[in-house]
């Protein structure tokens, strides 16, 4: 079985000490308002993005599904075509996640600030 032998020199010691120090400062740093915008905002973007994309192929999904369905001429088999409706409410699922990710940002930030004070 391997067994490493380790050795701990001065400049292994003090290079640890100074990323332990960073940390600290780091740490212990208050989170300015600005920065806390920012995350939201990031959070907020990113989650668009993705709900937006999910739509997308969700529609697309859709639809090709429907353009099958008619090909069959089966009348036992409903209609899935997409109305202007679906398309609505597919932009109501992408507002309500960012929605949804701007909220989960802000109270996690504030948590974190209750956290550090």
């Amino acid at each position: 079985m391997f067994s490493p032998v380790l050795t701990i020199n001065n400049r292994i010691l003090k290079n640890i000490g100074t990323i332990e120090a960073a940390r600290a400062i780091i740490d212990e740093a208050p989170l300015i308002p600005a920065y806390e915008r920012q995350f939201q905002q990031e959070a907020c973007a990113l989650t668009l993005r993705g709900a937006a994309a999910g739509c997308a192929i969700s529609a697309l999904g859709f639809w090709a599904m429907g353009q099958y369905m008619r090909s069959l001429d089966n009348s036992s088999i409903p209609s899935l075509g997409m109305r202007q409706e679906h398309f609505i409410l597919l932009l109501g699922v992408v507002v309500s996640c960012a929605i949804v990710a701007w909220a989960t940002a802000r109270i996690s930030v504030m948590k974190q600030l209750k956290q550090m004070l």
